[in-house]
């Protein structure tokens, strides 16, 4: 068996409303809507389900792309910073952002090997 993509479903108040925000914010474009409830937007390699809820549960993802500073800034330019961009110890250099239905994105891209080896345990025998 081929695992092939994963598809975040995130809920939101408002699908339509939601899209906008991240074509505006992200540069993703709406790819569809279901009776108004239901809905996707994607770039590249990445898709995001939307969907409507009275009461959005957060959801947290972790975004890599090939260039954090340009993302960075636009998402500054936006005002939805929810954390600055800064190297971590685990070697990737990303921010997060929240979206107006409190779905956290951590945004980065790697910068080489962790700072802190010692604190990573390597996996073995994985498919």
């Amino acid at each position: 068996m081929e695992w092939q993509f994963l598809v975040p479903n995130l809920a939101v108040r408002d699908v339509s409303a939601a899209q906008r925000w991240y074509q505006e914010t992200l540069g993703l474009r709406a790819t569809w809507i279901w009776e108004n409830n239901f809905g996707s937007v994607a770039k590249d390699h990445v898709e995001l389900f939307l969907f409507e809820s009275d009461d959005p549960k957060t959801a947290i993802c972790s975004l890599f792309v090939d260039d954090v500073d340009e993302i960075y800034e636009r998402c500054r330019r936006s005002g939805c910073i929810a954390s600055e961009l800064e190297l971590k110890p685990w070697g990737v250099r990303e921010f997060s952002i929240e979206d107006p239905d409190g779905n956290m994105f951590r945004i980065g891209h790697s910068e080489g090997e962790p700072s802190q080896p010692e604190k990573f345990t390597v996996m073995s025998g994985a498919e």
